[in-house]
């Protein structure tokens, strides 16, 4: 199927598909199963570009049938897919919207740019918060969607079969908890996709500590504090690379080289990296130096 464009405006699904090991109690408003081998046939896969999948405002009614949908919206379980997601729920509804927009259990999946998920303020069909994105184990995936107004914009796997997701997951405003469990996530993985934060943060960013911070006469080590950051998950050792220099307006020809600077993950938080810094002494520098900081 290409290029196909689909949209659903009302839905009510309170049946159970046992096949597909999804979240909750609801089957999925949309399951993406093909690109899988033809049995028999090994060396054919059916390839799918699905174009457009938009959910509007899928909501608890008066109706008969009552319409509340609180399940997965979009499954992408199949292999080798594209697709392009639109799932946009009101802000005004009273009691807010729960669900999960949009879960990656497939392999080699591709969510085009221009994708957005909007409105899961509540709780799933399960009784957990809400999320945008939900990453199943062994997933495999290139994302690039952009995150508003959620209980969750990540949830993670806690499964020793991890996934691997690439791309961009921007995180635009209204979002309770940025990620949960991503902490479980490889330093591969964490290198891989770029997750900005609300207010211009993100996992990819370069950062300064204060003027001077660095002593270039003191002969022991040295805690340094890298603050003001909008991060959406403290970063690993392997993420983080890290320098002394001197900013200062006024050239100087005494600079004070470092035996090591080391990155204190455990210590760190989302808003502030913290360092362990030594350096070689120098007698006669007129000031500290600044340390820089630039992550993945």
């Amino acid at each position: 199927m290409q290029g196909t464009q689909w949209e659903f405006h009302s839905i009510s699904m309170s049946q159970s598909l046992p096949e597909v090991p999804l979240l909750g109690t609801y089957a999925p408003g949309v399951v993406i199963e093909s690109g899988q081998f033809i049995t028999g046939q090994q060396e054919r896969r059916i390839v799918s570009d699905y174009g457009l999948i938009r959910f509007s405002n899928l909501s608890q009614s008066g109706s008969n049938p009552t319409i509340g949908f609180s399940g997965t919206h979009i499954a992408l379980a199949g292999e080798n897919n594209t697709a392009q997601v639109q799932i946009q729920r009101s802000l005004f509804f009273s009691p807010e919207m729960g669900g999960i927009g949009l879960m990656l259990a497939g392999l080699n999946n591709v969510v085009k740019n221009g994708s957005v998920i909007t409105g899961f303020l509540g709780v799933d069909s399960s009784g957990t918060d809400s999320a945008a994105i939900q990453v199943q184990p062994s997933a495999t995936a290139t994302v690039d969607i952009d995150i508003h107004r959620c209980k969750v914009g990540l949830r993670w796997t806690n499964n020793a079969s991890q996934p691997l997701v690439s791309g961009r997951i921007n995180m635009k405003d209204n979002i309770n908890t940025l990620q949960v469990a991503y902490a479980n996530a490889s330093a591969t993985q964490c290198m891989s996709v770029e997750i900005t934060t609300p207010g211009g943060g993100g996992n990819r960013q370069s950062a300064l500590s204060a003027a001077g911070a660095v002593s270039v006469t003191a002969s022991g080590q040295q805690t340094i504090t890298v603050s003001g950051l909008n991060l959406p998950y403290v970063p690993s050792t392997q993420e983080v690379k890290a320098w002394c220099f001197n900013d200062q307006a006024t050239a100087q020809t005494i600079y004070a080289e470092p035996q090591y600077i080391n990155y204190i993950q455990t210590e760190s938080t989302v808003s502030a990296l913290v360092f362990r810094v030594k350096v070689n002494p120098v007698s006669g520098a007129a000031s500290g130096q600044r340390l820089g900081v630039k992550l993945n």
